[in-house]
């Protein structure tokens, strides 16, 4: 999550778009992290003071999560993300530049 907030803040304030395929941060339920009793998980369970500790943290994850997919959602709107649709091509093509723009599997030469 640092790692990713620090991404954001330098491409923010660099003005550079941010890197290709950024993934925003994923949802995972902490009790998927061990084999467990799933009746340990029950709702029955929740005048236990371990139940109510792990449902804060369960709940603050995903606050988290959402937010900072929020902010990552702004953030690639405003600077925009690095395009690798462009590729060179050998001198024998028919462009003259060498670009071609590679679009849902079409070639589009310039």
């Amino acid at each position: 999550m640092t790692s990713l907030l620090l991404l954001l803040s330098s491409s923010l304030q660099n003005k550079q778009p941010l890197p290709p395929y950024l993934k925003d941060p994923s949802h995972f339920h902490l009790s998927e992290l061990q084999d467990t009793d799933e009746s340990i998980m029950a709702l029955s369970n929740i005048n236990e003071p371990g139940f109510r500790a792990f449902a804060v943290i369960e709940v603050a994850h995903l606050c988290l999560v959402d937010s900072a997919s929020s902010i990552v959602k702004h953030v690639r709107d405003l600077v925009g993300e690095v395009d690798f649709s462009f590729q060179v091509v050998s001198s024998g093509a028919t462009s003259s530049s060498g670009l071609v723009e590679v679009t849902e599997g079409k070639q589009k030469a310039y």
